[in-house]
């Protein structure tokens, strides 16, 4: 079925004819431009309006049109056929020339002469100019329509969304039900956050098809996720602006939303998200009767807090009494993780199991394994917001922002190091050597622009002063420290934080300056073992494998076990072994902050270094066995057999993943899990944060079928159940292929096995219209006619879907 929001296939038709056309008669007059003024105007007119035609075509393809374009829409098909007419005229035009040009040698000759003598009847010329013009009256207007209901848009929707967030605040409801309900504010989040996007934030996302899919279809999930600090919550002010924009066409649509945050502890559990979303659906219910949802919630128990699941149902009532309810929920990993996070994915899992066609969610958080195993999305329902189109948010935010340069004291001593250094140094070459790239982004004011290009040579080119001039003597080099060379440690940030603070002994030995080390370390006031920025000259000198200071540090007594080992781990981490060795005979503790050095080796995969710390004592279980779930995770075979050589226990649960065979089945590294097995590993182990799940569920998500083979061949259960009372197959049933599904069933799998929802593998995969698996599922013995809590049978759910194939089977079925 077409779009019903879309440009009408004709009137495409017309403008792609217009463009063939005015591309033939272009190329026509080029060959006759030079004989007549009036053939040369015409020439350029028709340059212009095949432009101008191309332009509207490519916007209208790519712009997807709403329900509250209609006007619009009609609009721009009224005006392009008002255009017909003049095409098909200029399309005669070409015809005509076409036809002189194919009538054999005798017609070309005739057409030469004429072209030569008069190419054009005046009448003709004329008309031709009247039709380019009006063509290109119209078009141009149809653009402008598009361009001015965008602009309109973004000048807007500042005011409109503001009279819309009234809406939230559920100024209808009694005051001493908001006083006793206490919901968080969540439009205070959603304020801040908007104000931090900029025109334009967000739209690779608004106009993708995926979020066009959620906006419309039943009973719809998306997931949002990426990285801290990738603009998530600012993407999500931007969904909720959207969706309120929405709401304008149907005063029937509920809009509700909820931002976590780490730094409020009111914001954090699952009931301020229930509280502050049923208190916004509330507020757009009209008047408050004392017969409503919220109202019965408060009778029930008006001296006291609700308990969060009378919330949940009064959430469920609230939600489906609007025709589309949309509830928007940002930053779940911001909910703490060992206190609250489970309880918070538990409700949304729960409102996903709802199964209700009206109600649209859509979440946002970190690429963490808790909240990717228990919302277990389908494969388009999640996002990555961190992609090519999502930077272009990150940039307009950075180049709206002020950028600071943080001026101290020291930049002026700055200067003088490099005068010291050049002996001449003028001001005017300085302004030169300012850093353009830099200048032309950030608006720098007047007093920064004076003082920044002198530190910015400093702190550029101040260690090759030093590096060249190996002979400079300890005196030369002691007065120019005394001007305090760190002094170009510019503080930049945006809006203060993150600072570059090395102190001059780290800095020094960062650049690898030797010379400027053994002069520091003379005078009295360094410290050697000072910690700055979390680290010590120690461990930047073993970051930057230089084993001639690490040798100066360890002979003058710094101390090896400062910053919780971070020396070891540094020579864990580059894999110098040599470096490891002395760190160690110097009296480095290799089980330091828990034996974090052996962690490192392994991530890095520096098997020579694993063995050095573990003939050194190393504890190889520390962190519930984190060591061996690393190597499995990393799928680094030698050092995991390293690591049951030594005693590894291969059941220990530690990291995110739980146990190591459960990290090798996610990453789907097939020899280490092949490895792990040999050496005992429970192929039924629950792993952490798995609601029930064993390394099975991950080996049919990864498709990988030689990894079900494994862990069938090693007793893997087929039949067993998670929290949710969902086996194997029905997770098979919606992401894996076919024979995958087949394995399972021939190794005994139960298809009949019904969750906490009563929803059966057949129902799983009726919901996702996959039709042979559905079929397998039958022949095997599946009852079709099972009801979910919901009260929907496999046929019901296929025909609320819309799942044509999977209605015609399921009826068949019924009626044979």
């Amino acid at each position: 079925m077409s779009d019903p929001f879309s440009i009408a296939s004709g009137v495409v038709g017309i403008i792609s004819l217009g463009i063939e056309v005015v591309k033939g008669l272009y190329e026509y007059c080029s060959t006759l431009k030079d004989q007549s003024s009036d053939i040369a105007r015409i020439h350029d007119s028709l340059l212009r309006l095949h432009d101008l035609l191309g332009n509207l075509r490519r916007q209208l393809d790519a712009r997807r049109f709403r329900s509250d374009d209609v006007i619009i829409l009609a609009c721009i098909e009224g005006r392009i056929l008002q255009c017909k007419e003049c095409i098909e005229e200029l399309k005669n035009v070409a015809d005509k020339f076409n036809r002189s040009q194919d009538n054999g040698l005798r017609g070309a000759l005739k057409a030469k002469v004429r072209q030569a003598t008069y190419p054009f009847q005046q009448s003709t010329l004329q008309k031709l100019e009247e039709d380019v013009d009006s063509i290109f009256q119209q078009v141009f207007f149809s653009l402008q329509l598009l361009q001015n209901e965008d602009t309109s848009s973004i000048r807007n929707h500042v005011e409109d969304t503001k009279d819309l967030l009234e809406l939230q605040r559920a100024n209808n409801v009694a005051k001493d039900i908001i006083k006793w309900l206490n919901a968080p504010d969540a439009t205070t989040d959603f304020s801040m956050f908007h104000d931090k996007s900029q025109p334009g934030t967000g739209a690779w996302l608004i106009n993708s098809q995926s979020f066009n899919a959620w906006l419309e279809q039943e009973n719809s999930f998306m997931w949002l996720y990426g990285f801290a600090g990738c603009g998530k919550s600012i993407l999500c002010s931007t969904v909720i602006q959207h969706v309120l924009q929405h709401r304008k066409s149907s005063q029937d649509i509920g809009v509700a939303f909820f931002f976590f945050a780490f730094d409020d502890t009111g914001k954090q559990d699952v009931s301020a998200l229930l509280r502050a979303l049923i208190l916004q659906l509330s507020g757009q219910q009209g008047n408050i009767s004392p017969s409503s949802y919220l109202s019965r919630l408060y009778a029930s128990c008006p001296n006291s807090a609700p308990r969060n699941q009378a919330l949940l149902d009064c959430l469920h009532q609230l939600s489906v009494s609007f025709s589309h309810a949309y509830i928007i929920i940002d930053a779940l990993d911001e909910s703490p993780r060992d206190k609250h996070r489970q309880h918070v994915l538990d409700i949304v899992t729960t409102m996903r199991g709802w199964m209700e066609p009206t109600i649209h969610l859509l979440v946002t958080g970190r690429d963490e394994i808790d909240i990717r195993y228990t919302l277990d999305p389908l494969g388009d329902e999640s996002v990555a917001v961190r992609n090519e189109a999502s930077d272009k948010d990150i940039a307009l935010r950075e180049n709206a922002a002020h950028y600071h340069m943080r001026e101290q004291n020291m930049n002026t001593q700055a200067t003088r190091i490099c005068l010291a250094i050049l002996d001449k140094f003028d001001e005017s070459a300085t302004l030169q050597a300012n850093d353009t790239s830099l200048t032309s982004v950030w608006p720098l004011d007047f007093h920064i622009k004076r003082i920044f290009p002198w530190a910015c040579y400093a702190a550029n080119f101040w260690p090759d002063h030093f590096r060249q001039s190996k002979e400079m003597p300890p005196e030369a080099v002691s007065a120019m420290l005394r001007l305090r060379p760190y002094a170009l440690k510019i503080s930049a940030s945006y809006g203060g934080g993150g600072f570059f603070g090395y102190n001059p002994l780290q800095f020094a030995t960062h650049y690898g300056l030797s010379s400027v080390v053994f002069v520091l370390l003379r005078e009295p006031t360094t410290d050697i073992n000072e910690i700055k920025c979390g680290t010590t000259a120690l461990i930047v000198a073993a970051k930057a494998r230089n084993m001639e200071l690490v040798r100066c540090f360890l002979h003058r007594d710094a101390d090896v076990n400062a910053c919780d080992g971070g020396a070891l781990m540094a020579a864990a981490e580059t894999g110098h072994v040599e470096m490891a060795k002395l760190f160690i005979d110097h009296g480095a503790e290799v089980n330091a902050s828990g034996g974090w050095a052996l962690q490192t080796a392994i991530l890095y995969d520096q098997f020579e270094i694993t063995q050095l710390l573990l003939e050194h004592g190393a504890e190889i279980n520390a962190h519930s066995g984190r060591a061996l779930t690393t190597a499995a995770e990393t799928g680094h075979l030698k050092i995991a057999k390293l690591l049951l050589d030594h005693g590894a226990e291969v059941n220990a649960s530690g990291g995110d993943y739980g146990a190591a065979l459960e990290a090798a089945v996610c990453r789907g590294n097939l020899e280490t899990a092949k490895l792990l097995l040999q050496g005992g590993a429970d192929a039924n182990l629950v792993g952490a944060y798995k609601r029930g799940r064993t390394p099975l569920w991950s080996a049919v998500a990864s498709k990988e079928l030689e990894l079900v083979h494994l862990l069938l061949e090693y007793g893997a259960d087929v039949n067993h159940c998670d929290d949710y009372g969902e086996t194997v197959l029905h997770k098979a049933v919606t992401t894996a292929p076919e024979n995958t599904v087949r394995l399972l069933i021939e190794h005994g799998a139960e298809v009949n096995v019904a969750d906490i929802y009563n929803r059966t593998a057949i129902l799983r995969a009726t919901e996702c219209d996959n039709e042979n698996i559905a079929w397998l599922l039958l022949e095997k013995g599946a009852d079709p006619n099972v009801v979910d809590r919901c009260g929907n049978t496999a046929l019901s759910l296929a025909a609320k879907r819309g799942r044509k194939d999977m209605v015609t089977l399921l009826s068949n079925l019924e009626l044979s």
